[in-house]
């Protein structure tokens, strides 16, 4: 019931809110990710709702559907070149199984 309560508040209050993911994901000159599915740009929303010196630091988008609610968050990071020497076994460590996961390890090589 209350997802429901907030698709109809946020078709009626935030639709002017609404944006490609490519271009919520955008850093101004690349999307990171090329989509054309809408989501509400939840910084906007932001920006609508809070003075600029006391907006919260906030997600880049929200999605509404009838089950869930989801904040999304869009980063870009930075680029390593991974290598068999550079990469860390430990974060391809598979919980299910306690040890490295094949399967993950051989994406990279």
């Amino acid at each position: 019931m209350i997802t429901k309560n907030l698709q109809e508040y946020a078709k009626y209050h935030w639709a002017s809110f609404q944006k490609s993911v490519a271009d919520i994901s955008s850093n101004g000159k690349t999307a990171l990710v090329d989509s054309d599915a809408e989501l509400y740009c939840f910084d906007d929303i932001c920006l609508n709702l809070f003075e600029r010196k006391k907006m919260p630091t906030s997600a880049d988008g929200l999605s509404i559907t009838e089950k869930e609610i989801e904040l999304i968050e869009f980063k870009s990071g930075f680029k390593r070149k991974i290598t068999k020497k550079s990469f860390k076994k430990e974060m391809g460590v598979c919980e299910d199984a306690g040890k490295i996961c094949d399967a993950y390890w051989e994406l990279f090589f």
